[in-house]
């Protein structure tokens, strides 16, 4: 009974041991699946001493079951007979006991194994002294694949904790290699940066300049224009103001010329009563002649000088002007050799002739001469006004032209000359008109001559 005790004690003993062994194996387990927060070499250092404990558990186990004598192996035969014959309710009791032990040894093991959470534990077979060392030996595999398992996840973390540097000091070496490459860009960002600013600021600047510039060009110019304008007002009224001085002399001219020639034919129809005023009656024509040629040189010199100004101004009516003094000089020439021929004859007409008929003659050709006059003179007013309205429209034509082009910087001369080729025709036909026709001077001086001479016979 004591033997079989102490066997119990012994069995107890080596499933306590193997539990332990387990519980080990477990807390090795669950420490590798833990994260490695501990140096490699920390974890190194862990590992030898796990191995060396397995060495030692190996060890102690050999060397118990070397330690058996066969003596035992004698005395459990013996045993085993006596409680096959005598303590058979006993054997059976343990031997469940030892089929619960080896069950939950098994499903232990089994757990281990990663087994046992696939497994049914219904569908696992009772252990018996038979299946025990199949079932050992299969735990023994299966821890032993455990370890292998183990210690190839360890080489993995090993070679992996050994390759983590070679990685490092790899991704040092691109990052390295990178930073260059990334100070190069940032420096070339910086710089096109600089110079897109360096670019807007002097665009602005120019800008701002030319802007400036401009301003001031427009400035220039709208004082030029305003120059230009007030140039162009000056010169128009400066031009209408001369037009109208003209246009008045030439007026206040054409109305002497009137007065005197109506006073020239006024005067010789008075007739002739006695014969001392008939005989000094020539004297006297010749003396009013004569006043009237001295009247009319001043006038005739300021007509010659403004005709002259004009002449030079436009070189172009000097030949028309010529002409129409060489036709008035034939003109004159051929009155004058009209008048000597007829000088005579009309002398010899009036001695034939009553003195009451000559008289009535002379009231008619005095009547005549004063119709003539007053004919001539209502014309020359109808030419001097259509003459000023004509340089009033080209006045205000030409300073409608330069209102109308401010930009066309016209000069004095042009503008005179615009004006004055306006005027031109109407100039010619005053200078023209101005000078008292000849054929009434002739038919007057005949019918003077001829009144005298009469009243000289009688």
């Amino acid at each position: 009974m004591q033997q079989q005790q102490q066997e119990l004690q012994q069995q107890t003993q080596q499933q306590q041991h193997l539990e332990e062994q387990h519980q080990q194996q477990e807390q090795l387990q669950q420490q590798q699946q833990q994260p490695p927060s501990q140096p490699p070499q920390q974890q190194q250092q862990q590992e030898q001493q796990q191995q060396q404990q397995r060495k030692e558990l190996q060890q102690s186990q050999q060397q118990q079951q070397q330690q058996q004598p066969q003596s035992q192996q004698q005395q459990q035969r013996q045993l085993e007979q006596y409680q096959q014959q005598h303590l058979q309710p006993q054997q059976q009791t343990q031997q469940q006991q030892q089929q619960r032990l080896s069950s939950q040894i098994v499903r232990s093991k089994l757990n281990l194994a990663g087994l046992g959470s696939s497994l049914d534990p219904k569908a696992i077979p009772a252990a018996s002294p038979h299946t025990l060392p199949a079932a050992a030996a299969a735990a023994a595999a299966a821890t032993a694949t455990k370890v292998e398992a183990a210690s190839l996840s360890r080489r993995r973390q090993r070679l992996s904790a050994a390759a983590a540097p070679a990685a490092q000091q790899r991704q040092q070496q691109q990052q390295r290699q990178q930073q260059p490459k990334q100070q190069q860009q940032q420096r070339h960002q910086h710089h096109d940066h600089q110079t897109r600013a360096q670019v807007k600021t002097r665009r602005s600047c120019f800008l701002l300049r030319k802007a400036k510039s401009l301003k001031k060009m427009r400035k220039e110019r709208r004082r030029q224009q305003q120059q230009q304008q007030q140039q162009q007002h000056q010169q128009t009224a400066e031009l209408h103001e001369t037009v109208k001085r003209d246009s008045q002399q030439q007026q206040q001219q054409r109305q002497h010329h009137a007065t005197a020639a109506s006073a020239a034919a006024i005067e010789p129809a008075t007739p002739p009563v006695r014969e001392s005023e008939s005989a000094v009656a020539p004297a006297a024509a010749e003396q009013q002649q004569q006043q009237q040629q001295l009247l009319l040189q001043p006038q005739e010199q300021d007509e010659d000088d403004f005709m002259g100004l004009w002449l030079n101004v436009f070189p172009f009516l000097r030949q028309h002007v010529e002409q129409q003094q060489k036709q008035q000089q034939q003109r004159k020439r051929h009155q004058r050799q009209e008048a000597a021929a007829a000088g005579p004859a009309a002398a010899a007409d009036a001695a034939d002739e009553d003195p009451e008929a000559a008289a009535e003659r002379a009231e008619i050709e005095a009547l005549l001469d004063l119709q003539q006059a007053a004919q001539e003179a209502a014309a020359a007013a109808d030419e001097a006004s259509a003459e000023a309205a004509a340089a009033e429209e080209a006045a205000a034509a030409a300073a409608a032209a330069a209102e109308a082009a401010p930009h066309q910087q016209l000069s004095h001369w042009n503008a005179t000359a615009a004006v004055a080729a306006a005027a031109a025709p109407a100039a010619a036909g005053v200078y023209s008109s101005r000078r008292p026709p000849p054929a009434a001077g002739i038919t007057r001086s005949s019918s003077n001559s001829s009144s005298s001479s009469s009243s000289s016979r009688v």
